[in-house]
């Protein structure tokens, strides 16, 4: 799955900019892990596969939109699961 894909999964999972539920957030949680990782196996092909003939520019900007995800719902679950 697509970092882009995650990110509308992530927000419908959350629900939006309400206040998450931490049953919610921890699901979002494992879900954005496994897409972190699947972004970063992705990229690393692309980078050991080149042979100096693509940059992986858009697979790299994949992790950078997991990680950003990432991000988010870790700070969701430590301001709202305590």
């Amino acid at each position: 799955m697509s970092a882009s894909a995650t990110a509308l999964l992530v927000l419908i999972a959350i629900g939006g900019t309400e206040t998450p539920s931490c049953e919610k957030s921890h699901a979002a949680f494992q879900q954005i892990t496994t897409d972190v990782r699947d972004a970063i196996a992705v990229y690393d092909r692309c980078v050991s596969g080149s042979n100096g003939r693509a940059n992986c520019s858009e697979e790299f900007e994949d992790v950078q939109i997991a990680q950003d995800w990432f991000e988010m719902i870790v700070a969701e679950l430590a301001n709202g699961c305590r």
